[in-house]
């Protein structure tokens, strides 16, 4: 009986095509809800006497998994109640708590920016270590919220004594690098570049040969330094100049459509694997890289859409794989909090490399979201 906190339409089809029972815990209502599993729907429990309430309908459960970052340390909750197999509390916190996991792996002798914490400073002391302008970020957060970029003393006040933290602002091109890790062994990683950072990855990364293994050995560093005996991470680094510093790391499925493409680039359902790996299975088996991929998250930004053009621009693409569009003319679109949020996606692949990044180049001369 497997019990997974929030819902990840990919993950939830994995575990139907393994007929094996289970329960979904949203914290929303599912706005769509197909299949013979149970949904709870409430707030993920923050103490024992809220999962009293729940031990009877849990009782049967043999594995938790999360699958969104808010899910993690109410996962690990969990698994600590039930009395299940799961990582140290500390590995937890450090995977969740970005200044957390910066200070430990900073006395670890991870390369990283420069940072500082909000706590029982000044604003001038924090402009005097790092500078402006310098980035604001919310400790407990993901997919881009919580993050502000700050050029003055006064809105550095503004988050003094906060739960943010700061970091020097760093000149160079992100990207991630995707692990999964059974009984502390990595048995796969796959880096991806960000073409359109917040828009457009294209996976595998087409770097040179030394920035590939310079980015591999950050990643082994800092899976080393904190210990994680298995799942899935999702590491951040930048790529600065012939330097590789670490961005952040999550230990849960990454987001902005990365599973579907790694699907279509090694010919393999990743949601399927991310729940073997999170069933310790240890006989996965992983294909060596077919194809190129890319996913691209579309949002056009604040207001009213007033022209969508560009459409039989996708049917031209020799690498189109999957379009999908939730927005029409007269739409009204919010603001953009979390890189999770969109108005529609594409996924494209192909064996050559060349066609791939042509097809993308095309994609954003010619489609177009205008807005009112």
């Amino acid at each position: 009986m497997i019990l997974t906190l929030g819902y990840r339409r990919g993950a939830i089809q994995s575990l139907e095509r393994m007929k094996v029972p289970f329960i979904v815990w949203s914290e929303a209502k599912l706005k769509c809800k197909k299949g013979s599993f149970e949904v709870i729907v409430a707030p993920f429990p923050k103490s024992k006497e809220e999962l009293d309430k729940l031990s009877e309908s849990l009782k049967e459960i043999t594995h938790v998994i999360a699958l969104t970052e808010r899910a993690v340390i109410p996962s690990s909750f969990i698994r600590k109640f039930f009395n299940l197999y799961r990582n140290p509390d500390t590995l937890t916190l450090r995977c969740t708590d970005k200044f957390k996991m910066k200070e430990f792996l900073s006395h670890k002798k991870i390369p990283m920016t420069k940072f500082a914490s909000s706590k029982d400073r000044t604003a001038k002391d924090i402009i005097e270590e790092l500078g402006l302008p310098l980035v604001c970020k919310k400790k407990l957060s993901s997919g881009g919220r919580g993050v502000f970029f700050t050029d003055s003393s006064e809105e550095v006040q503004k988050y003094i004594n906060s739960n943010f933290y700061f970091e020097k602002v760093i000149k160079g091109h992100e990207g991630s690098i995707e692990s999964f890790i059974i009984n502390g062994k990595v048995v796969f990683s796959n880096i991806t570049q960000y073409y359109k950072n917040g828009h457009c990855n294209i996976l595998p990364a087409q770097f040179s040969d030394i920035i590939k293994s310079k980015i591999k050995v950050l990643n082994k560093d800092v899976l080393q330094a904190l210990k994680i005996k298995w799942g899935m991470t999702h590491l951040e680094y930048y790529i600065c100049g012939d330097e590789i510093l670490f961005g952040e790391i999550a230990l849960r499925p990454p987001g902005g459509y990365i599973m579907e493409a790694l699907e279509q680039a090694y010919c393999q359902n990743f949601w399927d694997l991310f729940i073997q790996v999170e069933l310790i299975k240890e006989d996965i088996t992983i294909n060596k890289r077919l194809k190129h991929a890319s996913s691209i998250v579309i949002h056009p930004g604040v207001g009213k859409v007033k022209s969508i053009q560009g459409l039989d621009t996708i049917d031209q693409l020799k690498s189109a794989i999957k379009f999908k569009m939730k927005i029409q003319e007269g739409d009204l679109i919010k603001d953009r909090k979390g890189f999770g949020e969109n108005t529609g996606h594409l996924i494209l692949a192909h064996e050559d490399p060349k066609v791939l990044k042509s097809d993308i180049e095309r994609f954003y001369r010619n489609f177009k979201v205008l807005m009112a």
